[in-house]
């Protein structure tokens, strides 16, 4: 037969202590694997996008209109008649400047290698946000573990 106790000593029982902090233990690392999972599935996400990414080339694409060589040209008296505009991409290595004439297929080229610079940079910045996110998860998982 069973026995009927209060409600405050089956509260205060060791069992019912141990059946509540596991069920709310088991509760919240379920939704910590599943935190894990999901942040596992977008750093894998990530990855693939890198993958795919194609050449990437550091720095600006700009476009000047230039003075000439010839001392008689309008150029040099008026801004408006300056010869172009023609395109540059610019960028740094080593401390020195380096800068490149770009003809029209040059410059179609430098624009999506230097687009996929740009996303090149927001993917490792998302890819740190994610990774800060996995290793909050394993931490919490390796806190319930331990308890």
């Amino acid at each position: 037969p069973c026995a009927i106790i209060d409600k405050a000593t089956w509260l205060s029982s060791p069992f019912w202590r141990y059946f509540y902090t596991g069920r709310i233990k088991m509760g919240e690392e379920n939704r910590i694997r599943k935190q894990l999972a999901t942040y596992q599935g977008a750093y894998r996400n990530l990855c693939d996008l890198l993958a795919r990414l194609g050449p990437i080339k550091r720095g600006s694409i700009y476009k000047a209109a230039l003075r000439c060589g010839t001392p008689g040209c309008r150029c040099h008296r008026d801004a408006r008649a300056r010869h172009g505009p023609y395109w540059f991409w610019t960028s740094k290595a080593a401390g020195k400047s380096l800068c490149r004439k770009l003809d029209s297929k040059a410059l179609k080229l430098y624009r999506e290698y230097s687009a996929n610079h740009k996303k090149l940079k927001r993917i490792i910045q998302k890819m740190e946000q994610t990774s800060d996110e996995l290793i909050k998860c394993q931490l919490k998982l390796a806190r319930l573990d331990s308890c």
